[in-house]
């Protein structure tokens, strides 16, 4: 996956956790046939140590 890739900021709500603030990279191939959405968390902040702290 090569061809592109965009960078926005999404907030999910879980059910247990609330809120997330994450970012979110997303590739695609050259045709767009296929997509890879990355969700992270920025370290240090609420959202990470939210994270952190849930079950697996």
């Amino acid at each position: 996956m090569h061809a592109g890739i965009g960078d926005e900021s999404e907030a999910p709500v879980d059910p247990e956790l609330g809120r997330i603030d994450v970012d979110a990279q997303i590739l695609f191939t050259e045709n767009r046939a296929q997509t890879l959405v990355v969700l992270t968390t920025r370290p240090g902040t609420e959202s990470h140590s939210k994270l952190e702290r849930s079950p697996s």
